[in-house]
């Protein structure tokens, strides 16, 4: 039998496969040649690890089980190594973000490979290790760095290694040494960055922040209630802080920690847990080297930089939203829990809340003394949860004037390549349907009106290549690189498309702006005490499980789309949704305080 080779992670330019068997790992694979300008797309793949959502709940159910066994060793390995003993409501907000991204991203390669592993017919080449080391500074270069190729390459091959050393291998490997430095490439590992991205701050600016920091830090660093990273916009930041008499606190967002000192040495740290399988003796194997500098060599230098921020070292209370993956504020709401600090924290996503299985929720929640949603009640945390409304400053539009408006404003959600997060929709072998859905929609989308969209784009490309891939299905077309303030541009839209149950049909639909949506049950599974509600924006032909529905909506509605948004039973439907999912708050500043004073 011909044996076929199995390509780990992308298609690789450099090699002339053409007359050979390939078999290629996931729709990841797919490969844009910037030179040629061609994409390349694999579509014999084999990434099926969560297409049966069964399996996927009950991978879910052990990750979370696992996520909490490894942050139980994590714990005393990181209060051994640091020589102090600190609880668990200081490690949590630290350390347990970088642990389920951890998790979940080596959990997804290891079901890729072993899909592949028992089949004798292939055979698979993969680098030589023996000079690699990883170099993980913080949980933001560690999201960065997992997203690249050059990274999911090496893992592959270091579990196809592992497996044949085990013996669970009948993959014939063969061993290919090059000379390359890849602990460089990972150093030196970048994404594709959109025309527009804006320069990097000068060094004078931020030396010129970090002085004005200082001086301010003297009038806000007795603050009982410390106020940070919030929707609130910045009037109503002030105000807020001004109702409770004192002065809004700022911070430095992002960390220099590359030029932070080390104080410890990573050959001293161990960690241990009972492996229950194959799987996990790979983790313990690897999870030494995945450890960002911030939890081991450089822990005391980056909790030095927090107290020397200026933010009050003692607060009773603290308020900030989506902190999750910012080693600062991770850092510094750890520090003040540790002495006591209650955390209140607030819904960013409009996912959330909806969503089938959502473990960042679960985990904001749960940390939190009170979590703030837009509406909604949570039925596993009902004590906790307060539902009052939006914090960004959004204004619902009394009237909205079609006459001279052309555009419908097209948002694509951007998507990592590589899972990293546990939720309903991270199965990865949807996250390339999802856009082979919206080219499915502009396909059905009359000439007459395909002339009129404009696709917004995030400002950063996270691998799919999004940007070249319309450009060469759709050259025509125009595009916005997250440049544009969004609301303008929705007020700005005839018709604004969603596609998919994200942060941006809620501020939509809340703002009554004419909004079509589409949303695949099958690639974001919902709750089933969400659904009554999402059934009344498809009696009211908003939402549409489908892309050819929504184009022929479009079709169907563009010259007088007021008849269709403004009718009677449509604005109805429209109000009765947006006060559980989607609520305005004129009051939302006043309610604030009176919790907060609490």
């Amino acid at each position: 039998m011909i044996k076929k080779e199995l390509i780990k992670t992308k298609f690789d330019i450099k090699k002339n496969i053409k007359d050979q068997n390939v078999i290629f790992l996931g729709n990841h694979c797919n490969f844009f040649d910037y030179k040629n300008n061609i994409l390349n797309e694999q579509y014999k793949t084999e990434d099926c690890i969560w297409k049966n959502y069964d399996i996927f709940l009950k991978d879910y159910d052990y990750l979370d089980k696992l996520y909490n066994k490894i942050f139980n060793s994590l714990l005393k390995s990181l209060n051994f190594f640091h020589i102090f003993y600190k609880k668990n409501s200081f490690w949590e907000p630290i350390i347990g973000p970088w642990i389920m991204v951890f998790c979940v991203n080596l959990y997804t390669k290891w079901k890729i490979s072993m899909f592949q592993s028992e089949n004798e017919n292939l055979f698979t080449e993969i680098d030589s290790l023996e000079d690699y080391k990883f170099n993980f500074l913080s949980i933001e270069d560690y999201k960065r760095k997992i997203s690249h190729d050059s990274f999911n390459h090496i893992i592959f091959c270091k579990i196809f290694l592992f497996l044949k050393k085990n013996k669970n291998c009948k993959v014939d490997i063969v061993e290919i040494f090059e000379n390359k430095n890849k602990s460089e490439i990972l150093r030196n590992m970048r994404l594709t960055q959109y025309p527009s991205d804006k320069k990097p701050i000068s060094d004078f600016k931020n030396i010129t922040k970090k002085v004005f920091l200082k001086l301010y830090s003297y009038f806000t660093k007795r603050n009982k209630i410390v106020i940070l990273r919030n929707y609130l916009g910045s009037y109503n930041n002030l105000k807020l802080n001004l109702s409770l008499k004192q002065l809004p606190c700022f911070y430095t967002h992002n960390l220099n920690v590359k030029n932070l000192c080390k104080n410890k040495d990573r050959k001293d740290f161990t960690i241990k847990f009972n492996c229950e399988n194959l799987f996990e003796k790979f983790l313990l194997e690897e999870i030494v080297h995945h450890i960002p500098e911030t939890f081991l060599e450089k822990f005391e230098s980056t909790c030095n930089e927090i107290y020397k921020s200026g933010l009050p070292t003692k607060p009773q209370k603290i308020f900030i939203t989506n902190y999750q993956f910012n080693t600062f504020l991770n850092f510094y709401i750890g520090l003040t829990k540790d002495k006591g600090s209650k955390l209140f924290s607030a819904q960013h996503g409009g996912c959330v809340g909806q969503y089938d299985r959502h473990w960042s929720e679960n985990f904001e929640i749960k940390l939190s003394d009170k979590y703030f949603t837009y509406g909604w009640n949570s039925n596993a945390f009902p004590k906790k949860t307060l539902p009052i409304g939006f914090l960004k400053p959004i204004k619902k539009l009394k009237k909205y004037g079609n006459k001279n408006k052309k555009d419908i404003l097209l948002i694509v959600k951007a998507r990592f390549k590589y899972v990293g997060k546990l939720d309903s929709s991270c199965r990865s072998n949807y996250t390339f349907d999802y856009l082979e859905n919206i080219y499915d929609f502009i396909d059905n989308l009359k000439d007459v009106y395909k002339k009129n969209l404009k696709i917004r784009l995030r400002d950063q490309d996270l691998g799919w290549h999004e940007h070249q891939r319309f450009q060469l299905k759709f050259p025509n077309l125009k595009f916005d690189f997250g440049d544009s303030n969004i609301f303008k541009m929705m007020k700005k839209s005839r018709i604004i498309l969603l596609t998919n149950l994200g942060t941006s049909y809620l501020e939509a639909l809340a703002m009554n702006i004419p909004t079509v949506i589409i949303a695949n049950y099958e690639i974001e599974p919902i709750r089933e005490d969400c659904k009554d509600l999402l059934n009344l924006l498809i009696d009211s032909k908003i939402l549409h499980l489908n892309q050819l529905s929504a184009a022929k909506h479009i079709d169907l509605i563009y010259d007088d789309v007021n008849s269709w948004w403004f009718n009677r039973e449509t604005q109805k439907n429209i109000e009765y949704f947006c006060n559980t999912y989607a609520k305005i708050n004129i009051n939302i500043n006043k309610e604030l305080k009176e919790i907060l004073n609490k």
